[in-house]
């Protein structure tokens, strides 16, 4: 979530600039408290931690590979000249997704994944709805296009974190179908 939140959040900053998922993670997890580090954050915290604490540059506050599921939480420090970007989140009903997209906005999508999702490249990339795919994890991803199949099914292109092997180089085609059984939330970020 800390990634997606970040990708959305820093299209609004100076271009180049790539935000530090890791310290709005920390920043969340402390508000969260108390926090089970690899069960993953709840998203009100983590918009909370984006709008008050900010986030700095990734290059201030890289991402830490190696972190013990038992290491105390303390949080990031950054050098004092370091810029820090604080933006609000504004929460987003799913009808409101291609407004925001056409508009120019990246949103923020919280799904309940599937076994499809974590397999998208068995299906070409594009996702449909199925009642008989087991939800696996929840997961946010950002929004980035609209499409329609031709028979005039629409889709949305989101990207995932989880690099360029999942999908279309990151990305994947979810049906609307798909979305409405499985977006939990969502929310979205104004200049």
């Amino acid at each position: 979530m800390a990634i997606a939140a970040s990708d959305a959040h820093g299209r609004l900053i100076p271009p180049g600039t790539i935000l530090s998922p890791e310290y709005a993670f920390y920043f969340a997890a402390e508000r969260q408290k108390p926090m089970a580090y690899f069960r993953g954050l709840h998203a009100p915290k983590l918009y909370e931690a984006i709008a008050h604490d900010g986030q700095p540059a990734e290059s201030a506050y890289p991402y830490q590979d190696r972190v013990s599921a038992y290491a105390k939480l303390v949080l990031p420090q950054v050098a004092a000249n370091a810029p820090i970007y604080r933006r609000s989140a504004i929460p987003m009903a799913l009808a409101d997704l291609k407004t925001r997209l056409m508009g120019g906005i990246t949103p923020v999508l919280h799904l309940e994944t599937t076994e499809g999702f974590r397999d998208i490249n068995q299906h070409a990339g594009v996702l449909e709805y199925s009642a008989n795919d087991p939800v696996v994890v929840r997961h946010a991803v950002v929004a980035v296009g609209l499409g329609k199949n031709a028979a005039g099914g629409e889709y949305v292109m989101v990207r995932n974190s989880w690099g360029s092997g999942w999908g279309l180089n990151g990305h994947g085609w979810l049906s609307e179908t798909y979305l409405k059984h499985r977006y939990k939330g969502g929310a979205y970020y104004t200049p």
